[in-house]
């Protein structure tokens, strides 16, 4: 349940003490709950008529369904193909940075979908490597971005993702929640500068896009730093992409919504201007 839901939560302890070939199979899970279950079944079913569109409406979230193609078939086809492509790619990447075909692998499954099981107690920590850290970032990364503004991005109009509000809010908050918690973690002595970046950029991305990966203890860390990581679980990544949350389009339209409130005031009109 936990894994075809990209929830991430496990009841399993030692989790090391477990086959790969189980702990294989439960990283996969995740991968294919990732993209969606239902967006399989859309892909791989030819015959389930309009019945396929009212599927695909319930499966991708948002404000509006994103249509690539005419037929809902066909679009599935595309945001499955973005998604294999983007895994593929960074298991190449894994393997290149060090890792075994199994980590690699395992890693990708989990990342990419933004769902955070790891063959490993320490999730990421395991590794102690800036370099694999950042490959997994970049992908948590754009596993929370929309998939049809990757599509888009590669092969009809390169500059989508810097035109849509949604990437560019989204990418704003993680610039933002980055600076500031690793401004608190360094002015309060936890790490040096650069280790408070390190560690900082990776929980933040981690956190928004309800990976739930760890570099560190966060735990451990002061209370206002937590705070931050703890609003940003709530947010969640792209309307379309692979993470779940509330969404960052709500957040933006909750923001501009109430933007349009207040400049209805004359004294906040000021403010505001």
């Amino acid at each position: 349940m936990s894994g075809v839901t990209a929830t991430g939560a496990t009841a399993l302890t030692d989790i090391e003490s477990h086959s790969r070939s189980l702990l294989f199979w439960r990283s996969m899970t995740q991968w294919l709950g990732g993209m969606g279950i239902i967006m399989l079944f859309i892909t791989i079913l030819p015959k389930l008529g309009i019945a396929r569109r009212q599927m695909f409406r319930a499966e991708v979230p948002g404000l509006q369904e994103e249509q690539l193609r005419p037929r809902t078939r066909e679009t599935a086809k595309i945001l499955w193909l973005v998604y294999i492509v983007l895994s593929i790619s960074e298991l190449l990447i894994l393997m290149i940075a060090g890792l075994s075909p199994y980590d690699a692998i395992t890693h990708t499954f989990t990342s990419i979908s933004c769902s955070g099981f790891s063959p490993y107690s320490d999730s990421i920590a395991a590794f102690n490597d800036p370099m694999v850290e950042g490959i997994i970032m970049v992908f948590m990364f754009q596993g929370g971005a929309k998939f049809a503004l990757h599509y888009k991005s590669i092969f009809s109009d390169r500059t989508s993702l810097i035109k849509d509000q949604e990437f560019k809010f989204y990418f704003s908050i993680i610039a933002i929640a980055t600076i500031v918690l690793a401004h608190m973690l360094f002015k309060t002595e936890v790490y040096s500068l650069a280790d408070a970046f390190r560690y900082s950029s990776f929980q933040v991305i981690s956190i928004l896009t309800t990976t739930g990966y760890a570099t560190a203890d966060f735990n451990l860390w002061p209370d206002s730093s937590r705070s931050i990581l703890f609003l940003l679980m709530f947010i969640g990544g792209c309307a379309g992409s692979t993470s779940g949350g509330v969404k960052v389009i709500r957040l933006l339209l909750l923001l501009k919504y109430a933007q349009k409130g207040l400049c209805r005031k004359p004294i906040f009109r000021l403010i505001l201007t």
